[in-house]
């Protein structure tokens, strides 16, 4: 129940981004270190701004491949040329609580 108040306040909080900013996204490999595991998956992100060499707030969501489950996240990022590199904390919406997790890919 908590994890779904925590994702639910940081959804809300994503979209309450200022409204000079151009949020843009990105897709790319998520790796989840939780649970005395590491997985890994792809991601799609909602960064707050485009502005290159910057950092930038992030939502977004996971689908892990080793337990086969959607993983919603909030963190930072550096935005590059056309690329990222980020930390993020994800939520399990079946209980299993939070994973910090880094993210790489292309935006």
């Amino acid at each position: 129940m908590t994890a779904r108040i925590l994702t639910a306040t940081a959804l809300t909080l994503g979209l309450a981004l200022p409204a000079q900013a151009d949020p843009t996204l990105g897709l790319g490999l998520s790796f989840s270190f939780g649970g005395g595991s590491v997985e890994t998956g792809v991601g799609v992100r909602l960064f707050s701004d485009d502005q290159r060499d910057s950092a930038v707030a992030t939502v977004g969501v996971d689908y892990m491949f080793q337990s086969k489950r959607i993983r919603p996240t909030v963190g930072a990022a550096y935005l590059g040329d056309n690329r990222y590199i980020g930390l993020d904390m994800g939520f399990d919406l079946n209980g299993g609580g939070v994973a910090f997790g880094v993210g790489v890919g292309g935006a």
